[in-house]
């Protein structure tokens, strides 16, 4: 199935020849998060594609489309603002079984935690707050600070698509926001990852 060119959605060369590859729904995704100047996620389990690190030896369809989507971040001028909320315990899970690339995307959550339009925050192991982890991960794209372009789902609600619907991204983003305000402040999440890589063995060095 083809996504059709339309009067909102332009369609970025990158993504267009994966258009017989990637659902209709993660197209849409992808063509409303390219237009999106700033994005608010929250991950529960793992950490988000823009903040991953790739193996040079993956060439698969999810890591190109993920090294492509990671270019809003790191390339574009201006790049993309994150703010980020993780839980804590994403710092701890294993990638694979191997260690070694945890500690590598520890190391680049840090690395990218000091960059200024990237937020990192924590959400604790001990937690008194509403918890979100049962909803699963989402995120919501901002074509500026006050205009919300979507809110998507990495878990397949709504059968996948992203949900325009203005008055229920606002609800969302009000209770993510009222979610931030009782996790760890930035700095303090720096602290928690560095003490996540102090903990691994070998130590680093």
């Amino acid at each position: 199935m083809k996504i059709l060119h339309d009067d909102t959605l332009t369609l970025s060369p990158w993504w267009v020849k994966f258009q017989d590859e990637l659902l209709p729904s993660y197209l849409h995704y992808i063509a409303l998060e390219s237009q999106a100047k700033e994005c608010w996620l929250y991950y529960c389990d793992v950490v988000p594609d823009k903040l991953q690190t790739e193996s040079k030896k993956q060439v698969d369809l999810e890591v190109q489309v993920r090294l492509k989507r990671q270019w809003l971040v790191h390339e574009q001028q201006p790049p993309q603002k994150l703010n980020v909320i993780l839980d804590e315990s994403v710092l701890y899970r294993t990638i694979g079984g191997h260690a070694a690339v945890l500690r590598e995307q520890l190391q680049h959550l840090l690395y990218m935690s000091e960059l200024p339009h990237i937020t990192i925050r924590l959400a604790p192991f001990v937690f008194d707050g509403d918890m979100l982890h049962h909803i699963g991960s989402f995120q919501i794209l901002f074509a500026d600070k006050h205009q919300p372009l979507a809110l998507y789902f990495d878990n397949g609600k709504n059968n996948g698509e992203p949900i325009n619907d203005v008055a229920l991204i606002e609800i969302w983003h009000q209770r993510l926001a009222s979610f931030r305000r009782q996790t760890l402040n930035p700095h303090e999440s720096r602290n928690a990852i560095r003490k996540a890589l102090d903990s691994m063995y070998p130590p680093l060095s």
